[in-house]
């Protein structure tokens, strides 16, 4: 393997051996909880950490509660970069960060899948109205329920 799609090692997952996750090439990364604009200010916020010295692209979809599909809003990620997304953008676009196209409105919660070939971190968060960010990836859980349906 090149030393440049090397993939470092983080505690993302530790279902996959204890500490330290295993990092995969052409993987669907899964968010249970991503938050829309909340009446009280809050939003959802993607933090994706390139994990290594090689760059690429990762398409963000967004599934809602009733099982629809959208997107991709789709980014260039540099080598060894960190990029953060708030909902606004991921649903919209940003041209400024190199975001096109969007997953559309969100209305509400949804689950993210970030699709690349390159070993991400992909980590949900929700920014407070004062700018506090709370971690949701390791918090949430989601299930389907027997409707169909999502619950957390």
């Amino acid at each position: 393997m090149s030393s440049s799609l090397r993939p470092r090692l983080t505690n993302a997952d530790p279902g996959c051996g204890g500490l330290y996750a295993c990092t995969a090439y052409a993987e669907t990364y899964r968010l249970p909880l991503f938050m829309d604009h909340t009446p009280s200010g809050q939003t959802g916020v993607l933090r994706i950490n390139n994990e290594t010295d090689a760059s690429g692209t990762l398409s963000i979809y967004a599934i809602d509660d009733s099982g629809i599909r959208t997107g991709p809003a789709t980014l260039p990620l540099a080598a060894a970069a960190m990029v953060e997304i708030d909902a606004d953008d991921i649903a919209s676009g940003d041209a400024t960060i190199g975001l096109a196209g969007g997953v559309g409105t969100m209305g509400g919660n949804v689950r993210l899948e970030v699709v690349t070939d390159l070993p991400i971190s992909a980590l949900a968060h929700l920014r407070t109205s004062d700018g506090t960010l709370a971690v949701l990836h390791d918090e949430v859980a989601a299930r389907i329920t027997t409707s169909g349906g999502y619950e957390y």
